[in-house]
């Protein structure tokens, strides 16, 4: 089974890549949040399939791309997400 904490931050950078803002961060119940936007438009998710369902439609096939790539990038060890979402946490974001 997939660490929830990962695939949250796997779909942040997946739309990082692709020109969104994606902010995980804890909301006042404790529950993960992710709040997306662009030009104006915002989304907040705290359902994980949901959030990769809207996903989808956003990112297409080219954006999935993109975040596979990432995916790879990060296991190499270049940068890995959990460091951006510890990051993000630690900037009180």
């Amino acid at each position: 089974m997939t660490d929830p904490r990962k695939a949250w931050a796997t779909l942040q950078a997946e739309l990082l890549l692709v020109g969104w803002h994606a902010v995980l961060t804890d909301g006042d119940d404790g529950r993960r949040l992710l709040v997306c936007s662009r030009w104006a438009m915002t989304r907040i998710f705290d359902d994980l399939t949901r959030a990769q369902r809207w996903a989808e439609q956003v990112l297409g096939q080219r954006g999935r791309a993109l975040g596979a790539a990432a995916s790879t990038e990060a296991a190499d060890g270049h940068r890995t997400i959990e460091r951006m979402a510890a990051s993000i946490k630690a900037d009180g974001g």
